[in-house]
């Protein structure tokens, strides 16, 4: 006899080749609802592609921690680089020199 992972109870378990672990239903959905929760927090604990800080999202597509890491990133890979005089800006696919700008 085992005794329930949930309330502790004592399980009598009449079958050779199964083990129960929990003693009823309710504490069968109790675990199951734990077990859930425990595999939503590892996914959703993420490390910010900005500032590399570890955050929980709330979304699991979540790439950032806040809203100013996000526009923060978002500004770094709208700002062009250092221009030289004769650097060429990509503009949504416009090749143009810096003298036609």
């Amino acid at each position: 006899m085992d005794n329930c992972v949930i309330c502790g109870k004592s399980i009598t378990d009449y079958s050779d080749t199964h083990t129960k672990k929990y003693c009823s239903h309710e504490c069968r959905m109790i675990g199951k609802s734990r077990r859930h929760k425990e595999l939503v927090e590892q996914s959703h604990k993420k490390i910010c592609e900005n500032c590399n800080a570890e955050f929980m999202s709330k979304r699991c597509d979540s790439r950032y921690c806040s809203n100013e890491c996000r526009q923060a990133a978002y500004r770094k890979r709208e700002k062009p680089e250092s221009v030289n005089d004769n650097s060429v800006y990509i503009i949504k696919n416009d090749y143009r020199s810096i003298e036609e700008i």
